[in-house]
């Protein structure tokens, strides 16, 4: 109950910043420099791979939590 209880929290704080105004075009500046890019560029060690696939898991995750969150309070 309580990791649901967070869940909720979290997923308002998100809507709340990403899913309105100035933090929906920073969302997408956001998507473009971190997601709408090549993980793996030549000469990257696997370490610089693993961290630029990680910020793209993150924004990736941002996204779906706040397109879900919107889609729950609009249904």
């Amino acid at each position: 109950l309580e990791r649901e209880k967070q869940y909720t929290i979290i997923n308002k704080l998100l809507v709340g910043t990403f899913g309105v105004g100035i933090g929906v075009t920073c969302l997408k500046h956001l998507k473009k420099t971190f997601v709408d890019r090549s993980i793996y560029e030549v000469g990257m060690t696997p370490d610089q791979v693993a961290y630029r696939q990680g910020q793209c898991d993150v924004i990736r995750q941002i996204i779906k939590t706040v397109e879900q969150a919107q889609g729950e309070l609009d249904g």
